[in-house]
Formats: structure tokens, sequence, C-alpha cells
């Protein structure tokens, strides 16, 4: 009789995880970005719409999650190496604080700008709720990639070029 009623008990629990699942607290992906604002190390603020390039890759990272740091280093490549043609990159760092970010940025010798996340930037890109996260997007802001998690640097250098010809 005792597993009749924990049998009927889990049973009638099983929906409860189900409940709500159609509904979605984060908005969908955006096609486009037309502009954020957010904070630097310096408490600056910076618009997206004074930073864009031809191309930008919009890098989400943070100083905890391993894939973050171990791709800092192709970051910083894909930004020497793309610049001089045309592309920004712009880091948005998810740390709890500037402090963090701005301790992230200085041991990695980033030189590319770097602000810090805010409600306005998740919004913008949907919530991606992942790091890492890279947005590659146009000149106009339109997104041509979405990468949610580690990058494949062949991939993404395929990418860039396809863009940056595209002009």
């Amino acid at each position: 009789m005792r597993f009749l009623n924990w049998t009927n008990l889990l049973l009638a629990l099983l929906p409860l995880p189900f409940l709500g699942c159609e509904i979605n607290p984060y908005p969908s992906l955006p096609e486009k970005v037309e502009n954020f604002k957010a904070v630097n190390i310096h408490g600056d603020s910076l618009a997206y719409k004074d930073l864009k390039g031809e191309a930008t890759l919009v890098v989400f990272f943070a100083s905890w999650c391993g894939y973050c740091v171990a791709e800092i280093p192709t970051i910083k490549k894909l930004e020497s190496d793309y610049a001089p043609q045309g592309l920004r990159v712009i880091g948005i760092n998810e740390d709890e604080t500037v402090s963090d970010m701005g301790d992230f940025i200085a041991h990695f010798k980033i030189q590319f700008p770097v602000v810090h996340w805010n409600y306005e930037v998740m919004n913008r890109f949907g919530n991606p709720n992942a790091v890492p996260a890279h947005f590659l997007m146009d000149r106009t802001g339109k997104i041509q990639t979405r990468i949610l998690g580690a990058l494949d640097e062949t991939e993404i250098r395929h990418q860039i070029e396809t863009l940056l010809q595209s002009k």
C-alpha cells in the first residue's frame, strides 16, 4: 500500500515541470541590433552605433567561463587579422562587477572595446543565456551568424571573410 501512495504522488507531481513550458520569458533572438549602450571599465558610456565597423563581432564572455578564457587569444587574433579590412570586435563582459571586468581585460591585455553587461544589452541580443556567445553582424547591424558556445576558428574566419567580401 505504501508503494501505491508514493507512485500516485510521483504521478501527480510529474507534470509540474512542464507547466508553463509555452511561456518564454526571453525575447526571441533578433535579426538585427540597432543600438545598445553600456559602460566600459572607466565608467564611460559606449554606444554600439559609434563603434561598429564594416562587420562587427560581438562576443559575450566572463572571467569565470573556461571556454571564454580559452578563446580570448583567438578573439584577439581575429581582431588583429581583420580590423584592417573593417572588422570591429566588441566584448560584452558578464562578470559581476566592472572591477572584475577590468582585472580580466588587464590580465589578457585586451585592446578591443569591452563593455559591462546590462539588461538593455541582454535584451537587444535576445538574452543569449550562454557564454561565450558570438554575434557576427553586417554594417547595418543585421546578425549574419550566431554561435552560442565555443568558437570553431576556421568556421568563424570563413564567416568573417565572406561578410567582409560582400561589402
